[in-house]
C-alpha cells in the first residue's frame, strides 16, 4: 500500500487533523483518531514520507505552494500516523518535491533516527542521487546504509538526469554503479520515482532494467506517471 503525502500533520506538527463535515456553515478541524477496528489482515506501508517540506513558489505564484503535507518528524507523530491508518509496519523515506537538490538528503538523518526508535516496526530508505553534482551528498548517505532498520535506497530524476544508462556520461555512470553496488552487497532494493512529469513514460527505465535488473532489486514507483498515485 502507498501512503505518499497523506500525512496531514498541521498545527506545528504536534497533532494530526482531518477536515470534518461543515457545521453551521463552517469547516471545522477534528483531531484524527486511531482506528479501533482491524482490516482482518496486517497492513504494511512500503512508501511513507517523513519530514517537513517547505513551500515553494511554483509556477511563479505570488505565494509559496506546499507540494506535500508535512510528514511525521518524531517517533510519536509516526506512531500516531500508523495507528490512524491501521499500519502494522512501514517503510519511510524523505519527503521531497521542491527544486532544491540538498533538501531530501537533509532528511536522511531523520529516517535513521525514526528507524532506531521504531521498535522493529519501522524500516527506512535513504535518499541518494545519480547526478555527479550530488556525489558528496550521496556518498555521505551511503555511509548510513548499515544503520539499524535501513532496508532500501530512494532515487528520483525529478530534478534532472535520466534513468537511461545509454545517455549517462562517465561520471554519471560511475556514481550510479557505486550506488548499485552498495545495494547489491546488502541485497536491498532501490526505489525509483518514475514520474518527473505527470505523463512520464515508464519505458525510460527499460534499458536500466535490462542492464542491471538481473542482480539488482528495482522497485518502480508510480509505474511511469505522476498522476497515477501508485
Amino acid at each position: 500500500m502507498c501512503f505518499m503525502h497523506h500525512h496531514n500533520l498541521l498545527g506545528g506538527g504536534n497533532k494530526q487533523w482531518k477536515h470534518s463535515a461543515p457545521s453551521a456553515g463552517e469547516n471545522e478541524l477534528q483531531e484524527e483518531k486511531p482506528l479501533t477496528m482491524g482490516f482482518g489482515r496486517k497492513v504494511y506501508s512500503v512508501h511513507s514520507h517523513v519530514g517537513v517540506l517547505e513551500p515553494w513558489p511554483f509556477y511563479e505564484s505570488e505565494e509559496p505552494i506546499s507540494p506535500a503535507d508535512p510528514g511525521p518528524s518524531t517517533s510519536e507523530e509516526l506512531t500516531r500516523f500508523m495507528e490512524c491508518r491501521g499500519i502494522e509496519k512501514c517503510l519511510i523515506m524523505p519527503n521531497y518535491g521542491i527544486p532544491v537538490q540538498e533538501q531530501p538528503f537533509q532528511l536522511n538523518k531523520l529516517v535513521v533516527q525514526l528507524c532506531r526508535e521504531g521498535k522493529g516496526r519501522v524500516a527506512g530508505a535513504l535518499w541518494v542521487s545519480g547526478l555527479p553534482q550530488n556525489r558528496e551528498l550521496t556518498e555521505k548517505a551511503l555511509t548510513m546504509l548499515d544503520e539499524p532498520g535501513i532496508r532500501a535506497l530512494k532515487m528520483s530524476y525529478l530534478l534532472g538526469g535520466t534513468p537511461d544508462p545509454r545517455k549517462w556520461d562517465e561520471a554519471t555512470l560511475q556514481l550510479h554503479e557505486k550506488i548499485f553496488n552498495e545495494a547489491r552487497e546488502r541485497n536491498i532494493p532501490i526505489h525509483f520515482h518514475t514520474s518527473p512529469g505527470g505523463n512520464s513514460d515508464i519505458t525510460n527505465f527499460f534499458e536500466m532494467i535490462k542492464r542491471y535488473g538481473k542482480d539488482l532489486k528495482i522497485h518502480l514507483v508510480h509505474m511511469g506517471g505522476g498522476v497515477s498515485g501508485f
